[in-house]
C-alpha cells in the first residue's frame, strides 16, 4: 500500500482546523523558546564529544539529516532549525488558505493537505525527540568525563532513542526545509484526494510528486497527534491535553536538566566535586523519569 494512503487510514476521521493550527503555534515557541536556544548554548560543551556512540550519531545526522558538517552536529541543528521556525509560518499560512471549513474530513484529504498535516506531525516528532537526545548526549558526555551521566535516562529511554534514530535522521531533511523550499514544494504536491486508485495513477505519470519529499516513509506513531489509534477521549481533545501538558512539563525540567549537566560537566573536566549538584540531577532525573513514564502510560492505555 502506498504510504500516504496508509497514513491517511491512521488518521482521526474528523480533524478540527483550529487545532492544526494551535499545535503549529505550539511546536514553532518551542523550537525558538526552548530547543534552538538550548542546542546553541550546549554546542560548545560538546564541541568534539568524547564518547564514541555520540560520535557515530552526530555522523549520521551529517550524513542522513544532511545537517551542516562546518560545525558540530548541535551547532547545525540549532542553525537548521531556524528554517523550521520559518518553514511552519508557511505551513500555517496554508493550512488557513487550503482548508475552508472548521472541521477537516479525513476520507477526503489530498496529497497537499495530509502533506501539510504530516509536516505539523513530524515537525512535532523532531522536537520532542532532539530534547531527549541533547539529554542522552549530555549524560554520554559525563561519563566519558569520569561522572555518573544517566541520571535523566532510563534503560527504556535509551532504547526508545535507539530504535527511534534512523526515522529522526530521515525527517531531518524534511522539517529542514526553508520556507521558500516547503512553498515550492506544497505548490508541486497534486490536490488530488488520496486513494490506491490516484496513488497508482499518479505514480505512473507523475513519480515522485504525490511525496516529493518522502514524507510517507517517515514513522511518527512516537508521540503521533492525529491518530485514531488512540481511544474516543482523545477525538475530544481531552487527553491529548493533558498528554501536552505533561511533555510541555517534562520540557520545563529538562531545561533545568540541560544547566544542571553543563555545570558538571565542566565540574568533571576540571577535576571537582559537588554533592549538590549530583543531588539536583538526581532529583531532576527523578522528575523527568515520572514524567515520561506518564506520558508512555497514556500513549498506552488509551492505543
Amino acid at each position: 500500500m502506498d504510504p500516504l494512503v496508509a497514513y491517511k487510514e491512521k488518521l482521526l476521521p474528523i480533524l478540527k482546523k483550529t487545532d492544526l493550527l494551535d499545535d503549529v503555534d505550539r511546536i514553532r515557541t518551542e523550537y525558538t523558546k526552548y530547543l534552538i536556544p538550548e542546542l546553541e548554548r550546549n554546542a560548545t560543551v560538546v564541541n568534539k564529544p568524547k564518547d564514541k556512540d555520540i560520535e557515530r550519531m552526530f555522523d549520521t545526522i551529517h550524513r542522513i539529516g544532511k545537517i551542516s558538517r562546518r560545525d558540530n552536529a548541535l551547532s547545525g541543528l540549532s542553525e537548521s532549525f531556524k528554517n523550521t521556525v520559518e518553514s511552519l509560518d508557511k505551513v500555517q499560512d496554508v493550512i488557513k488558505k487550503e482548508f475552508t471549513g472548521e472541521q477537516i474530513a479525513t476520507d477526503v484529504l489530498t496529497y497537499r493537505q495530509v502533506a501539510l498535516i504530516r509536516y505539523v506531525e513530524i515537525s512535532n516528532f523532531v522536537l520532542n525527540y532532539s530534547l531527549r537526545l541533547l539529554r542522552f548526549i549530555l549524560s554520554k558526555e559525563l561519563d566519558a568525563a569520569g561522572q555518573k551521566g544517566n541520571d535523566s535516562i532510563t534503560p527504556n529511554e535509551r532504547t526508545s532513542l535507539n530504535n527511534n534514530f534512523v526515522n529522526y535522521a530521515s525527517a531531518l531533511p524534511i522539517v529542514t526545509l526553508n520556507a521558500s523550499q516547503i512553498d515550492k514544494t506544497l505548490k508541486e504536491t497534486p490536490s488530488v484526494v488520496i486513494d490506491e486508485a490516484a496513488s497508482d495513477v499518479l505514480s505512473f505519470h507523475t513519480a515522485g510528486k504525490a511525496d516529493p519529499t518522502k514524507a510517507g516513509l517517515v514513522a511518527t506513531d512516537w508521540n503521533p497527534l492525529y491518530h485514531s489509534n488512540w481511544n474516543p477521549i482523545y477525538r475530544t481533545r481531552l487527553l491529548i491535553a493533558e498528554w501536552q501538558a505533561k511533555e510541555y512539563r517534562k520540557i520545563v525540567e529538562e531545561l533545568k536538566m540541560f544547566e544542571v549537566q553543563r555545570l558538571r560537566i565542566e565540574n568533571a573536566r576540571q577535576g571537582r566535586a559537588d554533592p549538590i549538584l549530583d543531588k539536583r540531577a538526581e532529583e531532576l532525573g527523578g522528575i523527568i523519569n515520572d514524567l515520561q513514564y506518564e506520558i508512555n502510560r497514556m500513549e498506552k492505555n488509551y492505543a
